[in-house]
This record gives C-alpha cells, sequence and structure tokens, in this order.
C-alpha cells in the first residue's frame, strides 16, 4: 500500500514539474517600467495566447508550404495543371511564389522553422535570391534578423570574391547533395527492414519526380543559353529580305517598349518613311527581347545580315 502511495506521489510530483516548464515565462522586464503586478499577470497571461497562437500559425504555414511543394512536384509533367489548380484554391502566383521559396527555406534549415514562418515576403525573396549563397543565408537565420534592412546589410556585408564564392558553393553542394543521398538511402532501407515496401516505393517516386524536376531545368537552362550563343555569332542590327526589305529593331512611343520593323528598302530606314512593324511578332519590353525575335525571325525566313554603307 506504501508503495503504491510513493508510486502515485512520485508521478503526481513528475507532472506537476512537467507543467511548471510548460507555464508560460515572460522575459520582458517588467520591473524597468514601474508596471504593477495586477497588469503584469494581465499582460503575461495575453503573452501566453499569442505564442500559443503563432506556434500554430508556425505550424500551419510549414504544412501549407510542404502540400503546396508535394502537389507541384506531382503535378509537373502534367502541363499547366498546378497553376490552375492552385488558382482553383484562390491563390496567386505571387503568393504561390513566396510559399514555394518559403517551402526551401524550409527544407534549408528545418530547426529555424518558427523563424522562417515570422518572415516577410520580401525577407523570404532575399534569402533565395538565386545569387546569394545558401550558406549566408543560414548564417542570417541563425542570428534570428527578421528586419528586411537589417537582412540586407548582412548579406551586403558578408559578399565574397567571386572565385571564392564558386568554390564554397561547390563545396556545400557537395555536401548537401552528399547528405540528401543519404537520408533518402537510409528511410528507404528502414521502411524496407520493417517491410513497409509501399511507403519505400512512395519515398523513390518522390524524389524521382524532384530529379525530374532538376533535369527538365538544367535542359531549359542549356537551351536558353544556346540561344544567347547563337545571338551573339550574330552582330549586325539589321537584315534584308529576298525582295530588298530591310528589318531591325526600333522603339514604340515612349521608348518604353521595342518591336521588329520592317521597311520598303534601305533608303525607306533611313528615312524612316514607310516603315511598319511586322504583325506576327510581339512588342518587347526590352530592346534584347526585341533583337532576340529579329534573329530568330530572319533565322527563320532565311534573311541575310545587311551591313549598313559608312559614309
Amino acid at each position: 500500500m506504501s508503495n503504491n502511495l510513493t508510486r502515485k506521489e512520485n508521478l503526481m510530483n513528475k507532472l506537476k514539474a512537467k507543467m511548471e516548464e510548460a507555464a508560460w515565462k515572460s522575459s520582458f522586464d517588467f520591473e524597468s517600467f514601474e508596471i504593477d503586478e495586477a497588469t503584469k499577470e494581465f499582460i503575461v497571461a495575453r503573452e501566453e495566447i499569442i505564442a500559443n497562437s503563432f506556434k500554430k500559425y508556425a505550424s500551419s504555414k510549414y504544412e501549407m508550404c510542404t502540400a503546396l511543394y508535394e502537389v507541384k512536384v506531382k503535378l509537373q509533367e502534367k502541363g499547366e495543371s498546378f497553376m490552375a489548380w492552385y488558382q482553383n484554391l484562390g491563390l496567386t502566383k505571387d503568393k504561390v511564389s513566396e510559399l514555394l521559396k518559403t517551402n526551401e527555406l524550409y527544407l534549408q534549415a528545418p530547426q529555424f522553422k518558427d523563424y522562417i514562418s515570422s518572415l516577410s515576403g520580401l525577407a523570404v525573396r532575399m534569402l533565395t535570391n538565386k545569387n546569394i549563397n545558401p550558406q549566408l543565408a543560414l548564417d542570417v537565420m541563425e542570428k534570428g534578423v527578421k528586419n528586411t534592412t537589417e537582412i540586407k546589410e548582412l548579406l551586403e556585408d558578408k559578399t565574397q570574391d567571386p572565385a571564392e564564392e564558386v568554390k564554397d558553393n561547390n563545396i556545400l553542394a557537395g555536401k548537401k547533395r552528399e547528405k540528401i543521398a543519404k537520408k533518402i538511402v537510409d528511410s528507404c532501407l528502414a521502411k524496407i527492414d520493417n517491410q513497409d515496401l509501399k511507403a519505400a516505393k512512395q519515398d523513390l517516386n518522390f524524389f524521382k519526380n524532384i530529379i525530374k524536376e532538376l533535369e527538365d531545368k538544367i535542359a531549359a537552362q542549356e537551351e536558353d543559353l544556346s540561344k544567347k550563343n547563337n545571338l551573339k555569332l550574330v552582330k549586325n542590327k539589321l537584315f534584308i529580305d529576298g525582295e530588298g526589305n530591310i528589318y531591325f529593331v526600333r522603339d514604340g512611343i515612349g521608348q518604353d517598349s521595342y518591336k521588329v520593323f520592317k521597311a520598303k528598302n534601305y533608303q525607306d530606314y533611313k528615312d524612316n518613311i514607310r516603315v511598319h512593324g511586322v504583325k506576327s511578332l510581339p512588342w518587347r519590353e526590352t530592346e534584347a527581347e526585341a533583337y532576340e525575335d529579329l534573329v530568330s525571325y530572319a533565322q527563320k525566313k532565311s534573311f541575310l545580315p545587311f551591313f549598313e554603307i559608312e559614309g
């Protein structure tokens, strides 16, 4: 009987200790501001409500970002179905982009989940910028900085020499790949050992989709790079067709848009008369984009480069 009572007392004491640990403790210096005890109790109670609510919000945001990314991977081979899907939920392209970038930070630093959830959209964009070294972004997150001005200063202060940055990125990327690969293998082996073959296959399919997405991005960038290299081969700004028409890029009214134009001959081009926009080609925001249109159009139609007459 005495032993049972002792056990109960021990359990009660442990439970009480756990409850005391879980109780909210404010770190605010009430004494310095001469805040009375009754007001202090009122504020501490509200602090606890705010803190607990934020924990729920942080958890919900994490789950939402993760779910969004998983659906994106699942629908990556279904054309524009992902966009149609999230628009059906009432989400905008900008909001989805922000949430997916937030998910990048969760994947990079899961130990800072609450901190990442508290970041503004601008702060998330700054930390996930493609020109920012991931290790540098992690250093900022470890400091717990949330103010975008301070984040910008920290990122700018740590700007590295380009050669060193490439070296660091390569080392970091190698370590990251090893870590990710080990996690995948360990996870699948554990599930195989537990004879949970279905879950193991699901894990493999999930990461196969991620790899496929990366392969598609690499292929797209290689194609884009190839196009840019082709553009570098052609430096002239005029092309001529078999009928003597001259094709060139010109800005529109207000000089805030550009398009490919056609003149009946070189003299008309020089005098800026009988000049018309090529209807099948769009207006562009930059001259470089319009020039790409010009080169592509000229190659497609087998136009020849036309070199302006000096003097």
